[in-house]
């Protein structure tokens, strides 16, 4: 749901090509998806992160892919797919968000695929939109500074609650009890980020007010530390580390067999 508080200096036009658009963003890493998703809906666009992805995503994704590109290749092409054959999409009313990337990585041939691919297969209507340094992230009119400023600071809390959690989990005394509170942190700092406040100031006092709260629930949140635990840090390229189909929820994993997980985050790879 869009923020009531609106100021329309700080939203999207109504000719952008993505106001009467359903925007769906990646799902690299849960946090920063969901909370990438609530700064678009603070500048005025309807926009949500793509479900996780499953067995339907590999079977679609493989379609089209060779298996030769980089293997978040599929899966980004399998979602989006997934999200244009659900039966009433109409898909002169979809948008996907993506990022791009520059030098020699693959990553930066995404987006070029993706929109030749739609086209081939008749979604010409569906609008792609990939906000790049080289126009000033300019692609929001003037809610473009709120969406940098926004989306920086959403990168920068989501990796702050994945911290806490990989912190926290395994050593909780009740199973589930980390991931239940970082799924209801999550919820609360998504709807800070949604608002249209009416300065960066405003935005930046609600957002440290929302992470003390989630750090002091953290902190009162019943564990039992072991120090015999390893401490385990996992790297490799970025989509594959952070998103858990990809890697087979492979941080989940070295905690149940006892250790303690470092995952380099998003804020990582663009600093």
């Amino acid at each position: 749901m869009l923020s009531e508080r609106v100021s329309d200096s700080r939203r999207v036009p109504s000719t952008h090509p993505l106001s009467r658009k359903k925007t769906w963003v990646p799902r690299m890493a849960t946090g920063i998806s969901r909370a990438m998703a609530a700064v678009l809906r603070s500048i005025g666009i309807d926009a949500e992160a793509i479900p996780e992805a499953d067995a339907e995503t590999l079977e679609l994704g493989g379609r089209y892919t060779s298996g030769e590109e980089c293997y978040p290749l599929r899966l980004i092409v399998g979602d989006s797919l997934k999200i244009l054959e659900k039966p009433g999409t109409n898909p002169e009313q979809v948008a996907f968000f993506m990022v791009i990337g520059q030098g020699p990585c693959r990553f930066g041939q995404y987006v070029p695929y993706l929109r030749s691919l739609l086209a081939r297969l008749g979604y010409s209507g569906v609008t792609i939109v990939a906000p790049a340094c080289e126009t000033g992230y300019s692609d929001f009119g003037g809610a473009s500074s709120l969406y940098v400023r926004g989306a920086w600071r959403a990168v920068v809390s989501s990796d702050i609650l994945s911290k806490l959690l990989l912190k926290t989990r395994p050593y909780e005394s009740v199973r589930g009890s980390a991931d239940l509170l970082y799924e209801e942190s999550l919820q609360n700092l998504c709807r800070t980020l949604e608002i249209t406040y009416s300065s960066d100031k405003e935005q930046m006092e609600a957002l440290q007010e929302c992470l003390v709260k989630i750090r002091n629930r953290f902190r009162a949140l019943e564990i039992h530390f072991d120090l015999r635990r390893p401490l385990i840090g996992v790297v490799g390229e970025i989509f594959c580390r952070l998103n858990t189909f990809s890697n087979n929820d492979m941080v989940r994993r070295l905690e149940e067999f006892g250790a303690e997980v470092w995952l380099n985050d998003v804020s990582e790879w663009i600093w």
